[in-house]
């Protein structure tokens, strides 16, 4: 995997640690976050500014100590944001890369994928051409199911073998869970699987991972792909496409 991208992944899993632990200052601080405060993603200018006023004392009635630690944790959270700001920058432009410029054009034609799920997934595979068939490729990401190898015909597949790499598998639960509220081909293929039983979320959900996994690796090969990319690139070097 490209260095810039395993980074990327690293700091956005220290950032997520840095907001848990301020929501656990929090909540041992016994002060509730704002309605409107945001609850996922980088949090707004607002929420973290309601937090500056949180140590500034305007807001709440933290100890002096717990103030500092927050502070501090503030700190660290903000640092991690610029980060990740500055390798987003380094991944789009390795994403413009003749290496990876036409594959990633294909994946970004995907409805749930975004430029770090298609760049995961483009430099952890490598060759796209080394997997002979989407069995192999599910059970290089590891999201095969396990065989009980009993010798008997009626052996049972078990859970998912988890084996090979860990982040194209945290990058397709995003993207599929994404392509679930996106796409209705995608959320019909989780209902379906689901059914009715909310124990089955679980199984649903590593389908579609699975499903979009195999999706991704035959959108990137694909020549079918590569003419509509032509064609979409020929009407926008059309004088009449580009005054319309």
């Amino acid at each position: 995997m490209s260095e810039p991208v395993r980074l990327r992944l690293a700091v956005a899993e220290q950032r997520t640690q840095i907001k848990n632990q301020i929501r656990s200052l929090t909540k041992r601080s016994q002060l509730a976050f704002p309605q409107w405060f945001t609850t996922g993603g980088e949090w707004s200018r607002r929420s973290l500014q309601w937090l500056r006023d949180v140590i500034g004392g305007q807001e709440g009635k933290l100890r002096a100590g717990a103030r500092a630690a927050l502070a501090r944790l503030v700190s660290l959270y903000e640092s991690f944001c610029t980060q990740l700001k500055a390798l987003d920058e380094v991944i789009r432009a390795l994403a413009k890369s003749p290496r990876y410029a036409k594959p990633f054009r294909k994946l970004k034609l995907l409805k749930g994928v975004g430029t770090l799920t298609a760049m995961v997934f483009l430099t952890e595979i490598g060759d796209l051409h080394r997997f002979a068939n989407r069995r192999q490729l599910a059970a290089y990401l590891g999201l095969a199911p396990s065989a009980h190898e009993s010798g008997e015909r009626n052996d049972r597949k078990g859970r998912i073998t988890r084996q090979g790499p860990s982040q194209v598998r945290h990058v397709l639960c995003q993207a599929a869970w994404a392509a679930i509220r996106c796409s209705d081909e995608w959320r019909a293929t989780y209902n379906r699987i689901r059914g009715d039983s909310k124990q089955r979320n679980k199984i649903a959900i590593v389908a579609v991972m699975r499903k979009l996994g195999i999706t991704l690796w035959q959108t990137a090969r694909s020549a079918e792909v590569d003419q509509l990319l032509e064609e979409i690139d020929g009407q926008k070097a059309n004088p009449a496409f580009t005054e319309a």
